[in-house]
């Protein structure tokens, strides 16, 4: 049944194709698997549009679920064909609109895909105002998910590859510090995800305390970068005191025991107190 040119149809999970890859964690797909394997159905509907030419759907929402369907396909050689809300063909920027509509308020999707998908399309001419109004949010929302021009491309296309967390790289650029200083942070903060250098949001926190810290501002360029490293070594750094400290107590023990027994020998002070000295 149509309805305004919608309506629902069983189609081929081969025929559909993204028009955009969204970071979905293996975790949520994993769920959703569970949910299918389970014998019920997801609580979203995959939303498609058909292509006025060619034999295929284009995918404008649901691409967590799509990913289910996809994994389950796989395990189990089921889910070939799944049940789909399929709209008619518009255009590139209005099925980007859809996506963003989705992300925005009826999905958790992470910063960097809103801000690609916002990238695209006023790359392509669309205006912010434009897109703030199909979004129904403002435009300092939609600003929001924009790229300040001091930050350099490579350090960009390295964060998208790497999933690098552009809010704090703009956080990196907003730092009262040497603009070599920043690059160097740039750097470990688009390093691969699972790279223990990697600067994190909790690491970048530990660089604002050592900011903070008096006549920091004074100090060399390679003095401040060894006292950055430190902070993004943060756990390092710290186990390293809480070893001095504890070598530096254990010491003061041995210390202590040692001046204890040159002021008082049991031993030496008995032999040298004759029982006449007692008596008397």
């Amino acid at each position: 049944m149509k309805l305004d040119g919608i309506w629902m149809e069983s189609i081929e999970l081969d025929k559909i194709v993204p028009i955009y890859v969204e970071n979905v964690s293996k975790r949520a797909v994993e769920k959703m698997v569970k949910i299918l394997e389970g014998g019920d159905q997801l609580s979203s509907h995959v939303i498609v549009e058909k292509d006025r030419t060619e034999d295929k759907y284009w995918l404008v929402a649901g691409f967590p679920e799509y990913l289910a369907y996809k994994k389950m396909n796989e395990k189990h050689k089921r889910c070939t064909r799944i049940f789909c809300v399929i709209q008619r063909y518009s255009n590139e920027t209005e099925q980007r609109i859809k996506l963003l509509r989705r992300m925005f308020h009826h999905q958790t999707t992470k910063w960097l895909d809103k801000h690609m998908l916002i990238d695209q399309m006023v790359n392509s001419g669309v205006k912010v105002a434009t897109i703030a109004r199909k979004l129904g949010v403002t435009q300092a929302e939609i600003e929001n998910y924009f790229v300040h021009p001091d930050i350099p491309f490579d350090i960009i296309k390295r964060a998208r590859e790497n999933e690098g967390s552009l809010i704090n790289i703009e956080k990196i650029r907003k730092l009262p510090i040497h603009s070599m200083l920043k690059h160097k942070l740039y750097q470990r903060a688009v390093l691969p995800k699972r790279h223990p250098a990697r600067l994190t949001t909790d690491k970048l926190q530990k660089i604002k305390w050592l900011l903070k810290r008096d006549y920091f501002n004074d100090l060399g360029r390679e003095d401040q970068w060894e006292m950055l490293q430190q902070a993004l070594d943060y756990r390092g750094t710290l186990e390293n005191i809480w070893d001095l400290d504890i070598e530096r107590r254990l010491k003061r023990m041995s210390q202590g025991e040692l001046i204890l027994k040159f002021t008082f020998d049991p031993d030496s002070y008995n032999n040298d107190l004759n029982f006449s000295d007692l008596i008397n």
